[in-house]
């Protein structure tokens, strides 16, 4: 499935969810509900070293904005305070920016020539602080977890002063295993007894490292070598989204 419809089909999906909960939710909760769970979508947003463009930094990711998707499960069961656990399921897509790479040598230079996307999922687990004001309330979270990456392919081409192609080379795609942590804050509007709208912005930061391989092909040889290296960069994005929460109980 092409990942740029994901935000699509979960917007339909949690649009659909709380029509069937509003008209199946006739009668008043008795109780006050302790569980919920959360759709949302949006963007997620590259800082740092992971949005980095310049060349000369060794761990810039050349990463663009893209789009974030969460499943969020929040128990309030720490007694009577405000305090809840909360678990989070996070995707995330980036695209590699390649028309952005343009590496300068002597009569030439490396240019992107096309890319796939940087693709992360993460599962945490941390506190939820819950703060009700009438219909709206305020989330903050802050949470760890472990985060799974993977390093898009890159192609590129090397060119001389006449900007005629001399070789051309690959990045290998690769994965990375590492901790992650996050906060973020949100504030809900409640329109049913089942349902609220949510809004939420915060951060995620992993040390990701991959370690990968270059395919080079000079043009006029027809030569073919490989070399392998680790990369480092660090993946820390800023991410926005809004969603669906539904009472469970």
């Amino acid at each position: 499935m092409n990942i740029k419809f994901i935000p699509i089909i979960l917007l339909l999906f949690t649009t659909t969810v709380a029509k069937a909960i509003d008209k199946t939710d006739t009668k008043k909760s008795k109780g006050k509900s302790k569980d919920y769970i959360s759709l949302n979508i949006g963007m997620s947003v590259p800082i740092s070293d992971f949005g980095s463009k310049d060349y000369t930094n060794d761990k810039a990711g050349f990463a663009n904005t893209g789009v974030n998707a969460a499943l969020v499960y929040i128990s309030e069961s720490l007694g009577k305070t405000p305090f809840g656990i909360a678990l989070k399921f996070n995707f995330s897509s980036n695209p590699f920016s390649y028309s952005d790479f343009k590496i300068p040598f002597t009569n030439g230079s490396v240019n992107g020539a096309s890319a796939g996307n940087y693709i992360s999922y993460s599962g945490l687990i941390g506190i939820n602080l819950k703060i009700p004001i009438d219909e709206f309330s305020i989330d903050l979270r802050l949470m760890g977890g472990l985060l799974s990456g993977a390093l898009p392919k890159v192609n590129f081409v090397a060119v001389n002063s006449a900007n005629a192609i001399v070789g051309t080379e690959y990045m290998k795609p690769a994965s990375s295993n590492v901790i992650c942590y996050s906060g973020e804050a949100g504030m809900r509007y409640r329109f049913s007894e089942k349902a609220e709208f949510t809004g939420n912005i915060g951060f995620m930061n992993a040390k990701t490292k991959y370690n990968t391989e270059f395919v080079a092909t000079n043009s006029g040889t027809g030569q073919t070598s490989t070399q392998s290296g680790n990369i480092d960069i660090p993946y820390i994005t800023i991410f926005a989204s809004v969603g669906v929460i539904f009472k469970l109980n």
